[in-house]
């Protein structure tokens, strides 16, 4: 992505304008929630707020040990781009803005089963499982499971993971 940089004016109210450009390179609309992060005591970093960007560093320990558990790597994304992967086999999608298509099938917020479907603009199709999470109702990203070529046995190690979780919390 080109580098994008303006020079503005803080108003009285310690106010400034973001422009449209960077505002529809961000995707933020009207009336969306940005994070500013100080860095280094002097850089300050805007970027659309997002309730995954919370979690993701903390999140990444739960992904290796689905991926343990299951035997199955793990992505976690939000509505744009892959956050975090339980496997640095797929790392290199960090970072990278989801397909179209998955943002499509999260927004229908029903756990779907893909073949040879392309994730993001990299050109690698995979069998996937999608899972939407929400937040007071709100979309809030995924988790797609990777490599799945029988769901029935996916949902079969997934209901049993967590009848165990139960149990052993008894």
């Amino acid at each position: 992505m080109k580098p994008m940089g303006v020079l503005r004016r803080i108003d009285e109210l310690g106010r400034i304008v973001i422009p449209k450009g960077i505002r529809s390179r961000l995707k933020i609309n009207e009336g969306d929630r940005v994070e500013l992060i100080l860095e280094n005591d002097t850089e300050l970093l805007l970027r659309k707020y997002s309730p995954m960007h919370e979690i993701k560093d903390n999140v990444k320990n739960m992904l290796i040990a689905l991926e343990k558990e299951l035997n199955i790597p793990v992505l976690l994304c939000n509505n744009e781009i892959f956050l975090a992967s339980s496997s640095l086999k797929y790392e290199y999608y960090i970072e990278k803005p989801i397909s179209s298509k998955l943002l499509s099938l999260l927004n229908e917020r029903k756990n779907v089963g893909l073949v040879n479907h392309n994730l993001s603009n990299i050109n690698e199709p995979l069998n996937c499982m999608i899972y939407p999470l929400a937040k007071n109702s709100e979309l809030i990203g995924g988790l797609i499971m990777i490599g799945i070529n029988n769901v029935d046995d996916l949902q079969n190690r997934i209901m049993l993971l967590f009848r165990n979780i139960l149990l052993s919390n008894m």
